[in-house]
């Protein structure tokens, strides 16, 4: 079960003082066999004394700082070791400078409301005492559910028809997903407009014209963010800056969809190229060559395939909560149980939350061997323990806040507020609606 954590230390001093009390309550946790253990490896105050070191890797120690303070985490042994694992990456962080462009480093702000993401196989949600109850071999915890934005199922854990209904009323969506992230369907109440907006997408989604006004926003959306994090990565004068900018003014006098997907098509196999440049890790384990998929051939590629499909999985929520069809879209073709809009929702996303995201972590140490497997067809794959980091990286990235047009927003409520423009356009035949982003 992820959630991603709920207050984000401002300071080296204010995260050095929560990891320290954090290290005194779990050792009070531990069981008596435990505790030397924790106590060797030195944790709370270990840590601490690591972040008056000059270039203190603040995103990786925030990471170790939600471990700490999770009260589920140290029931076994087996925990005790994935703990021991992290400390050791913190070590190898804590001797480079954290590398993270001043976008990526802005803090996860507390939202009100949060999704929750379950992925063991033997978990059960139940309603009780009008609480969420999520249990499992590992867990069992209780939520409200006004702290819910959504109760995304991972593989095959079990709901209650009692809770479903009762999420139901209280609008949180339950978003099934498989195993490798892929959006499978959901189940949302009826309480917004999906008539009169469903009438009016399916209008404009019949009409090529109106399609592309609707796809060059997205594909200059994509863009912006692409040159941005490729200025912040590279330099503003740098041979890929100066292609996304050209390729953003030929987007803008694209006249046909097919044109617009080629010249996007060829910034992304631009951005894909230039995209070791950007890894600052020497490790073999994230040699990448190239954007490869079904199956994803290395560990960067398995990393962006699998949170690709959960930004899918999101955006398709965010749709159809806005009473739209995560099914019908404006940009990517329709096919059988593929959701199209919210692939469109997405392509915006691609770059500036989930490449910026996985660069971050992978920069950062957050990632090694024990989070990937390799499968019989050459494949590379995420394992559960990489799935859960995965899921806790994206859901930092959502949290992050950004200044537009006067307003500071999170990622996730960019999601609502772009989805929110869209359904509005539609209705009122006003189809410009841009992306809330950095400038």
């Amino acid at each position: 079960m992820i959630r991603p954590p709920r207050t984000a230390p401002s300071s080296a001093a204010s995260l050095r003082r929560l990891l320290r009390a954090s290290g005194r309550s779990c050792s009070r946790r531990l069981a008596p066999r435990h505790r030397a253990r924790l106590r060797l490896l030195g944790a709370g105050s270990w840590v601490g004394n690591r972040l008056r070191q000059p270039g203190a890797n603040l995103a990786v120690l925030r990471k170790v700082a939600e471990i700490l303070r999770s009260g589920t985490m140290w029931h076994t042994l087996r925990h005790a070791r994935e703990f021991a694992m992290i400390l050791s990456r913190v070590l190898a962080a804590l001797r480079r400078p954290a590398s993270v462009p001043p976008e990526e480093s802005a803090l996860v702000v507390d939202e009100p409301r949060l999704p929750l993401h379950v992925l063991a196989h033997d978990a059960r949600l139940r309603i009780e005492g009008g609480l969420l109850r999520v249990e499992s071999d590992e867990t069992d915890r209780e939520l409200r559910l006004d702290e819910i934005s959504m109760v995304a199922l991972h593989g095959g854990a079990e709901v209650t028809v009692p809770c479903l209904q009762t999420l139901a009323r209280a609008g949180v969506p339950v978003v099934l997903m498989s195993a490798t992230g892929y959006y499978l369907g959901q189940m949302t109440d009826l309480s917004g407009q999906q008539a009169a907006v469903r009438r009016a997408q399916y209008r404009v989604a019949a009409d090529p014209a109106q399609c592309l006004v609707i796809a060059r926003d997205l594909v200059a959306a994509k863009l912006q963010a692409t040159a941005r994090l490729a200025r912040r990565r590279g330099g503003a004068r740098t041979p890929l800056v100066r292609q996304i900018d050209k390729a953003a003014a030929a987007s803008a006098r694209a006249r046909t969809l097919d044109s617009l997907r080629g010249i996007e098509g060829a910034a992304a196999a631009a951005w894909y190229g230039a995209f070791p440049e950007f890894l600052d890790r020497d490790d073999p384990l994230f040699v990448f060559d190239g954007r490869t998929r079904r199956p994803p051939r290395d560990a960067v590629n398995a990393l962006l395939s699998y949170l690709y499909a959960v930004a899918s999985g999101i955006a398709a929520s965010a749709a159809a909560a806005h009473g739209l069809d995560p099914t019908v879209g404006f940009y990517h073709v329709e096919r059988p149980g593929r959701p199209a809009l919210a692939l469109d929702l997405v392509e915006p996303l691609r770059v500036a939350v989930v490449d910026a995201a996985v660069l971050a972590a992978i920069n950062n140490g957050e990632f090694g061997d024990e989070d990937f497997r390799s499968g019989d067809d050459g494949g590379v794959s995420l394992t559960e323990t990489g799935r859960r980091h995965a899921l806790g990286v994206i859901e930092r990235r959502l949290s992050t806040a950004f200044h537009d047009a006067g307003r500071e927003l999170t990622w996730r409520a960019a999601i609502g507020v772009h989805v929110q423009r869209l359904a509005r356009g539609l209705r009122t035949g006003n189809l410009r609606a841009p992306l809330p982003q950095p400038a």
